[in-house]
């Protein structure tokens, strides 16, 4: 019943996704539990903006639903970065005008976790995970992309000397 449930939740994900033109999916693909997503129109150029203020056009940034989200454990991040190389995922309902600013925050995470040894390098680097993604987010405050707050971040004004420090050399580092 579970996995029932699970391909109920994914096709109606996929129509949705159709509905708003933020899938691609053949006609293949919709009967697999491998569904390809990608940025919406709107979104696409937001991430090349992104990458052009990182200066990184090499880390990976997949495309996930939703669902694919909770069911990796991120719960409602927009959003997240993984240590492992395995890259940026960003999902799918992040309204366009965000997504320059959260691309920006999780390659700085790349960045922090390339320099630090990973997710836990990182935090005892800053000393908590707050301060951790404080200075990523600081980073996209330091973009001037439209964000929303996130740990007490939204525009430089909320950052610490230290912290834009940080930010400044997270975006100069080459990965």
């Amino acid at each position: 019943m579970k996995g029932l449930l699970a391909n109920v939740a994914i096709t109606l994900e996929i129509v949705a996704g159709l509905l708003i033109g933020t899938a691609i999916i053949s006609p293949a693909q919709a009967s697999s539990p491998e569904i390809v997503w990608a940025a919406s129109a709107a979104q696409a150029p937001e991430v090349a903006r992104a990458r052009d203020y990182m200066g990184d056009h090499v880390t990976s940034i997949t495309w996930v639903s939703r669902t694919q989200a909770t069911e990796h454990g991120e719960g409602a991040a927009a959003a997240w970065a993984q240590d492992n190389g395995a890259g940026v995922f960003v999902t799918t309902n992040l309204p366009a005008e965000y997504v320059a600013a959260v691309v920006v925050h999780e390659l700085a995470h790349q960045r922090q976790f390339a320099a630090y040894g990973g997710v836990r390098g990182a935090v005892a680097h800053y000393g908590s995970t707050l301060a951790e993604e404080r200075a990523a987010q600081c980073t996209a405050a330091l973009s001037g992309f439209k964000d929303f707050e996130a740990y007490g971040v939204e525009t430089t004004a909320d950052c610490t000397d230290g912290e834009l420090a940080e930010a400044h050399k997270l975006r100069a580092s080459v990965r």
